[in-house]
């Protein structure tokens, strides 16, 4: 896997679908990621082709010198740790049908979005919680978040289709460590690194809830509720699967569900900022039918959503 850096030298920037488009050609490498940073384009890939022959394709397919454009540098790491937060998005395509019959019989879109226990991390009782609630779609939805994250404890007990409200959230990144005070505050210790996961540690004095949080357009949002026991530390990380269901419940953001409420899809961006998928009404179906969408059915439980 290779990242590399776009950048300008005689010219504009090449867009993301100049970059798409030229990397179709090449037989040896696959995209991973493309998104703008820092005046270029930062390009993930996998495949054996190098960045110089990318470059050529790109010139050809743009019509221009390819002295326009450099890469001043390649390396073996996520856009993610070298720029900071990645913006990811899944496009659900639908029929016009489908969307005046979901809006007509008051349907809403939810999300949920998994993490995982670190090796050593235990959690009983753990339960994943909606991240998003929406009744605005289209044949056209696009839902967009960001890596960026927040951490947070509450008071509240985690039980079925309850909602956890935090009592006290701080921003983090990966690496840190949010730290549960004894004077029922909070705060975050320690430095940024993309490859460790983020830390809940508590000094309360006696069992809390506490989870991490993820950035959405409308604001941060939790994602999981965890109980925690004094003097203790959990190891979390957030991860790029998302499952979608559409349904006529009224959930709010932040409660509590341990069973789909209706057929859904768990959508896999592991490595992948972009998935586009299609979803159909009486009957319901999800698609394209490939390895990194896995439909969930109504009633299934969804402790896939806390990895252990």
């Amino acid at each position: 896997m290779r990242t590399l850096q776009i950048t300008p030298k005689n010219g504009p920037a090449p867009s993301e679908d100049d970059v798409h488009r030229a990397a179709s050609s090449l037989s040896d490498l696959e995209l991973v990621e493309v998104q703008p940073v820092n005046g270029g384009l930062g390009v993930r890939y996998s495949g054996a082709e190098k960045p110089s022959t990318l470059l050529s394709h790109l010139a050809e397919t743009t019509e221009t010198d390819v002295d326009a454009w450099e890469i001043p540098w390649d390396v073996d790491q996520p856009l993610e740790s070298i720029f900071g937060a990645t913006t990811r998005n899944i496009k659900i395509t639908m029929d016009s049908e489908t969307v005046n019959t979901l809006a007509q019989q008051q349907y809403r879109l939810f999300a949920f979005k998994a993490v995982k226990l670190e090796p050593g991390s235990t959690s009983p009782g753990a339960e994943p919680l909606v991240w998003f609630s929406s009744s605005k779609f289209s044949e056209k939805t696009v839902v967009t978040w960001e890596s960026v994250y927040e951490a947070y404890w509450s008071d509240t007990q985690i039980v079925p289709k309850g909602t956890v409200e935090a009592s006290c959230a701080r921003p983090i990144d990966l690496g840190q460590t949010f730290n549960v005070t004894a004077d029922r505050g909070c705060d975050v210790s320690g430095s940024r690194d993309a490859n460790q996961p983020i830390y809940l540690a508590s000094q309360a004095g006696e069992a809390r809830t506490c989870g991490i949080g993820q950035q959405l357009p409308a604001g941060m949002q939790e994602l999981c509720a965890l109980p925690i026991n004094d003097r203790t530390r959990i190891a979390v990380r957030p991860v790029e699967k998302i499952l979608l269901i559409f349904a006529q419940e009224k959930y709010n953001t932040g409660t509590v569900i341990a069973q789909a409420f209706a057929p859904g899809a768990c959508i896999d961006l592991t490595d992948q900022s972009f998935r586009e998928v299609s979803f159909q009404l009486n009957p319901t179906k999800w698609g394209p039918a490939k390895p990194w969408l896995e439909p969930v059915s109504e009633n299934d439980t969804l402790d896939f959503l806390i990895e252990r």
